[in-house]
């Protein structure tokens, strides 16, 4: 077989290759896979900008692409209040919080402490209506700190 019809056949299985990768990437299964990135990071872009309208009057801002530059930039709000810097991470998980919210529902609280063990910080969860009422009577509106 002469070297011209071996870099032929190559050429042509290449060739062919590369239709199959182009046509791989348009079938519906890759374009949906493709865009669930992009899905995700709209609904947390749309839940981070809902919160900051509601916290917005107690000083507290969106910090863009928060998620991806990281470091002194983290945190998807944050406000600075009396030298003291809160940073806010949203969550948005569909049925995530059942859970949470029949542990609040429990006595009518409005407020839930997280005791975990080995000595690890408490955590406390409360509905956001409750964190604007405590934000507003602690007189953090207008967002300077006390």
């Amino acid at each position: 077989m002469a070297v011209d019809d071996v870099l032929d056949r190559l050429e042509a299985e290449g060739r062919k290759r590369r239709v199959e990768r182009r046509a791989a990437r348009h079938t519906p299964e890759a374009k949906e896979k493709r865009n669930r990135g992009r899905t995700q990071a709209r609904r947390g872009y749309r839940a981070e900008k809902e919160i900051e309208a509601r916290l917005e009057r107690f000083g507290f801002r969106r910090v863009p692409l928060s998620g991806r530059l990281g470091g002194r930039y983290s945190g998807d709000l944050r406000r600075e209040g009396s030298g003291v810097l809160t940073v806010l991470e949203v969550k948005r998980r569909q049925g995530g919080q059942k859970q949470l919210r029949a542990w609040l529902a429990q006595g009518g609280a409005q407020g839930l402490v997280l005791v975990p063990g080995g000595g690890d910080e408490p955590v406390a969860a409360m509905t956001l209506s409750t964190l604007e009422r405590l934000l507003e009577e602690a007189g953090y509106l207008g967002g300077a700190g006390r």
